[in-house]
């Protein structure tokens, strides 16, 4: 499976020049399913994290640069997150925290409701916090005015599914 990154012609001047008419252009991506990917506007680059392969979970993170056009791993096999804290990594979703410099990622598979938490700044390091009642199956994004990560449907355990919209205020986590 490759990736596909639609971009407007003025974004590299060594880029083609398509026009805003739906071209989507093609870069070869380390092949995955289930992964969740967010944009870093600080490093102007996709962050593409976990999923899998026909085979095996993959717990991996890479960043795509925009500018680059070049795929890099970011972790490496010591640091990613399920050598340390033994979380499942396929089918999460994640979010961007400009503020500080992160990627919150949510494990909707996770009995305990974890949080993973990438800080970019210096070395990227992974660290996990515990949410209880974490539905699953979700869609999110982040709240910036009001430092929060909204979340949209899925299933709980406790409730089934639903179309419910659940806030978790970022305040809760350290900074």
């Amino acid at each position: 499976m490759a990736a596909s990154l639609a971009c407007p012609g003025h974004a590299n001047p060594s880029w083609p020049s398509p026009s805003w008419d739906g071209q989507w252009f093609r870069f070869t991506s380390p092949p995955r399913e289930g992964h969740t990917a967010v944009y870093d506007p600080i490093r102007h680059r996709m962050i593409v994290l976990g999923g899998g392969d026909a085979e095996n979970p993959l717990d991996d993170v890479w960043a795509f640069s925009l500018d680059g056009r070049a795929w890099t791993r970011i972790d490496s096999p010591e640091t990613r997150l399920s050598v340390n804290y033994e979380v499942p990594f396929d089918s999460s979703v994640a979010v961007f925290d400009p503020d500080q410099d992160r990627v919150l990622v949510f494990h909707p598979f996770s009995p305990t409701g974890h949080v993973g938490q990438l800080s970019l700044s210096g070395a990227p390091q992974w660290s996990i916090y515990t949410q209880r009642n974490t539905p699953t199956g979700y869609s999110i994004m982040f709240d910036p005015v009001r430092r929060r990560v909204l979340n949209f449907g899925g299933w709980s355990q406790a409730e089934g599914f639903s179309n419910d919209v659940w806030a978790l205020k970022l305040a809760r986590y350290p900074e």
